[in-house]
């Protein structure tokens, strides 16, 4: 049992394999986030609803999500994060995401993860050094459906929806325990020295730079 609780930490703590080395890394992260936006809205049955969207404050966003588990189980990836301002969307904050879990679990599979966040305070959360989810922000599967509405029984009673697509085999994932973390070194890479997650999420996105095809899509598919 030792060794498989050390392979689920290495494997938890390998996001840092994933920093980016170059603006074009970020740009392709960028465009591989945006390519999971437009994929939630290629399907209406499976849709991220329109009444939730329209309530967004931000939406995160985690491309190849690499979930792995065997009784220990662990999952870690990279994303972005653009939040409501006025007129559009802000520039994006680069994130990683990484947890651990104990329970009836087994396999292995890459999920392309979206975070719907409710709450107003939610800039103040995804800007912080870190946040777990499930203690610092509840989580909840996101009900699907574009023409989901009123008449349903769904009621916007969580701070975060999660909507995940997956490739691979994989039972009894839960997000719960996942912690968000800005990505200082990317957003630094990107925007500068002294860049603050806050202060990016705070500010519309210009139209240019390694984050616009993400803060596009975002547009397109939730203006």
């Amino acid at each position: 049992m030792k060794h498989l609780f050390l392979l689920a930490a290495a494997f938890v703590f390998s996001t840092t394999a994933f920093a980016a080395a170059s603006v074009d890394d970020l740009s392709k992260r960028s465009q591989e986030a945006a390519d999971v936006i437009k994929s939630f809205s290629s399907n209406p049955d499976t849709d991220i609803p329109k009444s939730l969207l329209d309530k967004a404050a931000c939406i995160a966003t985690f491309p190849h999500v690499l979930r792995a588990g065997l009784v220990i189980g662990a999952r870690g990836g990279t994303g972005l994060v653009s939040c409501r301002v006025p007129g559009g969307w802000s520039n994006p904050a680069y994130l990683t995401i990484a947890g651990g879990s104990w329970g009836l679990q087994i396999g292995v599979d890459s999920t392309d993860l979206v975070l719907v966040f409710l709450n107003k305070n939610a800039v103040d959360k995804v800007s912080t050094t870190k946040v777990t989810l499930g203690a610092g922000a509840s989580a909840t599967a996101g009900p699907v459906g574009r023409n989901l509405g009123a008449g349903t029984d769904f009621t916007l009673n969580s701070e975060i929806y999660a909507y995940g697509h997956s490739r691979g085999l994989y039972a009894g994932l839960t997000l719960d325990g996942s912690v968000l973390a800005v990505d200082d070194d990317s957003n630094t890479l990107l925007y500068g020295q002294d860049t603050k997650a806050d202060g990016l999420l705070k500010a519309k996105a210009v139209g240019t730079g390694a984050g616009t095809a993400y803060t596009d899509a975002l547009m397109s598919y939730a203006p």
